[in-house]
């Protein structure tokens, strides 16, 4: 049942309603999405758009895909949650209940796949392809399509669970315990903060060197797509190792290795170093969410 519209430079196919509210805000995200790219990472994808976007109004249409690639199947298989995916010339997303910032971001992501090979090429180390695709991905959209990849996404949440009375000094004190939750990119942070200090985080010259089986199909695959993007996302945070980054990719298009040990030659600097500064990074952008009010 699905008809045949545009999703900015893309063909549509879709079985979403055309009135659908949130069709206009992913056309403004197909629209500008190859232009962000090129700003954000120095990059331009050759060529004209090819790829068709399937967007699934429900999970079961993009089940019926997903069974169509043994690679996926086996990703279903193992537990993974998948809420979309690009290759063979197609980017499927499926909406079903979720968040329209979810499927926002999800729509980023599966397009970034494209746009890598069209600016950087095939066969990229799952580090480099998921790590891109999930930097940007992370970024902050309007309610109009707007990508800001200079904030990342999410929503901050404080639930009062309750008021607790102490005495300290003579004087009665009330404390109120809160829980705070974090949504989007804001969420990804956290998490990986926490995976840090319980000693969960692989190092980043051990993430780089994972194939795609143990990148993707791990158990630890949700660790591994954060912390590639966010360690890209804190390279991209200063003016010195930006050059660089932007250097490397540049680089890797004119055909030089697309490894991290490339990368962290240009860094140069030790894995222990960049490690140390990643998770400095995570340290401040976790504590002010912590603090903000």
């Amino acid at each position: 049942a699905a008809r045949r519209a545009q999703l900015g430079p893309y063909e549509l196919h879709t079985n979403l309603a055309a009135e659908d509210p949130l069709l206009p805000r992913l056309d403004a995200i197909a629209s500008s999405i190859a232009s962000v790219y090129r700003a954000r990472y120095g990059l331009t994808p050759l060529g004209a758009p090819t790829s068709v976007i399937a967007l699934f109004d429900d999970l079961a249409g993009y089940r019926a895909l997903q069974m169509e690639d043994p690679a996926l199947v086996a990703l279903a298989d193992a537990g993974a949650e998948i809420g979309g995916h690009a290759g063979g010339g197609v980017a499927a997303v499926w909406r079903g209940g979720r968040a329209d910032d979810v499927v926002a971001s999800t729509l980023i992501h599966e397009l970034v796949h494209t746009l890598n090979r069209r600016a950087l090429g095939p066969a990229l180390p799952p580090w480099l392809e998921e790590g891109l695709a999930e930097e940007l991905a992370l970024s902050a959209v309007d309610r109009d399509g707007r990508i800001d990849p200079a904030r990342l996404s999410g929503t901050t949440q404080r639930t009062a669970l309750g008021t607790r009375e102490t005495i300290r000094d003579g004087l009665a004190m009330r404390t109120t315990d809160v829980r705070i939750d974090h949504t989007g990119g804001l969420a990804v942070v956290t998490t990986l903060r926490t995976a840090q200090q319980r000693g969960r985080l692989v190092s980043l010259g051990a993430l780089v060197q994972l194939d795609q089986q143990a990148f993707v199909g791990d158990a630890q695959r949700r660790l591994h797509y954060g912390q590639a993007g966010l360690w890209l996302r804190a390279l991209l945070s200063e003016p010195a190792t930006e050059a660089t980054l932007r250097a490397y990719l540049a680089g890797v298009a004119d055909g030089a290795p697309a490894t991290g040990e490339a990368l962290r030659m240009r860094l140069d600097r030790p894995w222990t170093a960049l490690d140390a500064a990643f998770h400095a990074w995570l340290d401040a952008r976790a504590a002010s969410l912590d603090s903000a009010p």
